[in-house]
């Protein structure tokens, strides 16, 4: 059988090395294909069905897919809604010379080989940072092609190291979205310093409610998770620059030295005085 090829050469300009289109799926029909580049394509509103290597996934709202070559495919939609997709085709030169980059303990062998193609859900935090991030390649003239490309390399190597280092790793996809939604918005200094308060407001639950789904979904408590923030930012604070460590403490939002000195022990194995010399020499 016959199969339908796109290619780089009919659907890629060369100098830019990319080609980006938001498009609309709204019928049933099936139109499989294979192409001879790399697509990312984000499902932005309601669920579709992807038809991929003989099997079918219903993939939904704010599904991140990466498409290799000879991924055999094509989306349908039976909603009956009209659902936006958006579209990000690649060479697989930009492809390799990324992957290359990203250096070899990025899972690049595993997403290339997996049986069917890989991807992962956004939150809404991280849709929003995804479409900002290609919504820029429209402030750039159209015939600036070299800096489209620079451009569009920047972008996919942190979607690559932000959305899909870790999508090999367990995955528990029945977390509510209000959950994940809050434990993203909780890595900015000014949310962790200001500790728990901060993540009920943000998560506009209950402490009681907001408590037992961290429990449930990640098996940690609320507390644990805001600490193991803030040793991540005392460590990083300590290693990049000559700030005083009672600063740290109190700027990472620990209110007693002491404590900070015992949690930090625990996860580092030393104290911060002695991290920081270890990191200078």
């Amino acid at each position: 059988m016959n199969r339908k090829i796109l290619t780089a050469a009919d659907q890629i300009e060369p100098i830019c090395e990319f080609r980006y289109n938001e498009c609309i799926v709204d019928d049933e029909t099936l139109d499989l294909h294979y192409h001879d580049y790399y697509e990312l394509l984000l499902i932005e509103n309601g669920a579709q069905k992807h038809h991929v290597n003989n099997k079918m996934f219903t993939l939904p709202q704010n599904s991140l897919i990466f498409i290799r070559p000879n991924d055999y495919h094509d989306f349908c939609n039976d909603t009956g809604k009209v659902v936006t997709v958006h579209h990000i085709a690649f060479t697989k030169a930009m492809c390799h010379s990324l992957f290359d980059y990203l250096s070899p303990l990025f899972p690049s062998k595993q997403l290339l080989s997996d049986k069917y193609p890989p991807y992962v859900i956004l939150n809404s935090v991280d849709k929003k940072a995804f479409l900002k991030m290609i919504f820029s390649i429209n402030t750039i003239a159209v015939e600036e092609k070299e800096r489209k490309n620079i451009a569009m390399r920047s972008i996919l190597a942190q979607i690559f190291s932000r959305f899909f280092f870790s999508s090999h790793s367990e995955k528990n996809e029945d977390v509510p979205l209000w959950l994940s939604d809050t434990c993203s918005a909780m890595n900015k200094v000014s949310n962790f310093s200001a500790g728990i308060p901060r993540m009920v407001e943000l998560s506009g639950r209950s402490k009681e409610h907001l408590c037992r789904s961290m429990k449930r979904y990640y098996n940690i408590t609320a507390s644990d998770f805001i600490n193991d923030l803030r040793l991540t930012f005392v460590a990083n604070r300590l290693l990049n620059s000559d700030t005083p460590i009672i600063d740290i403490c109190y700027e990472s939002g620990f209110s007693n030295l002491g404590w900070m000195y015992t949690l930090f022990k625990k996860k580092y194995g030393s104290s911060p005085l002695i991290f920081r010399k270890k990191s200078i020499i």
